[in-house]
């Protein structure tokens, strides 16, 4: 009981504690970004709060124009067509929707049976550093 009287009379004034509406409060937020605009400030501490207010709108206001942007001018990768936002239904109507003979063959592909063996390729590029097919083509 001592103890708690003793450490509640001992409490630093560092001013470090928070000063200004919450990150939450958008309408209080609003005010003190308009006036970082119309009207200057007169202490460093009411310039920092219109800072911070101006901030939030600000950090909305990027991320939206981006995600427009992105939206509508998408990027011209592959990568970005077959994984960006858009395609993202597809992915997963995909995931659930194909068949099970996608990725593990059932025969050969019809292409890959006029190829010759790999273990023939790799005994002819080792030996003679080309493919027997190669030369008849030249």
């Amino acid at each position: 009981m001592i103890g708690r009287i003793g450490s509640s009379i001992q409490i630093r004034q560092l001013g470090t504690q928070a000063r200004g509406p919450r990150h939450t409060d958008l309408a209080t937020n609003y005010l003190f970004a308009k006036q970082f605009f119309r009207g200057g400030a007169v202490t460093y501490n009411d310039f920092k709060q219109q800072c911070m207010s101006l901030r939030i709108f600000v950090m909305f206001g990027i991320t939206f124009y981006y995600s427009y942007q992105l939206i509508t001018n998408p990027l011209k990768s592959s990568y970005w067509k077959s994984w960006g936002p858009l395609s993202v239904p597809g992915n997963a109507i995909g995931l659930f929707s194909a068949s099970p003979n996608e990725v593990f063959l059932s025969k050969p592909a019809e292409r890959m049976e006029d190829q010759i063996p790999a273990m023939d390729a790799l005994a002819q590029l080792t030996l003679k550093r080309r493919l027997d097919s190669d030369v008849a083509e030249d």
